[in-house]
């Protein structure tokens, strides 16, 4: 008792399941929840749209981006085994499931759909 896991113990310990399950986890709520269409998460990425259809923004693009690099990366890349910075796409990945989140239509309470599964244990 008393030791709480840090988010990084949160998630699996190998690599290359945690960047499969965080794509396949953000193409589903793409797919879902905001029209996406394409054959991969980069392609998802660019046809997304919110409930009002505009584009998801940049900056939230630019971070998913980021995490579809390291994934191609680690995928691809012979000599790439490891995730450069195992906390930071952590990190990412939960922001971008959370700014993800608040692009939903809002519920009759006001609040964005808080169903939204995002969670790649």
């Amino acid at each position: 008792m008393g030791n709480t896991p840090t988010r990084d113990q949160l998630y699996s310990t190998n690599d290359f399941e945690l960047v499969i399950r965080a794509s396949k986890q953000l193409e589903h709520l793409l797919e879902r929840d905001f029209q996406a269409t394409g054959n991969g998460l980069g392609e998802k990425i660019h046809s997304a749209k919110d409930y009002r259809g505009n584009p998801l923004p940049g900056n939230l693009s630019r971070q998913m981006k980021r995490l579809v690099r390291e994934r191609n990366q680690l995928i691809h890349n012979i000599d790439y085994n490891n995730i450069m910075n195992r906390s930071q796409f952590i990190k990412d990945f939960e922001q971008a499931c959370d700014e993800l989140k608040r692009l939903l239509p809002p519920t009759q309470t006001g609040r964005g759909r808080q169903d939204s599964d995002c969670t790649i244990l």
